[in-house]
């Protein structure tokens, strides 16, 4: 088979795409199983001390003018 007739030739399109699909499934159930090993990775962070925005309470209010 030439260059020519294998792109002319439809069979060898559909081959191709069903490797390139069969290939993006298996790549995606691979990504998929192992972002599920992990897990929750940030769950151990957190702050210890209180809100990161707790409000200020000043003594006093400076006047604006």
């Amino acid at each position: 088979m030439t260059f020519v007739e294998a792109v002319t030739n439809a069979t060898v399109c559909y081959i191709l795409d069903g490797i390139l699909i069969v290939y993006g499934i298996v790549l995606t159930v691979l990504y998929c199983r192992l972002k599920k090993r992990e897990g929750d990775i940030y769950q151990d962070l957190g702050r210890q001390d209180g809100d990161t925005y707790d409000t200020l309470h000043p003594e006093k209010k400076k006047p604006l003018a």
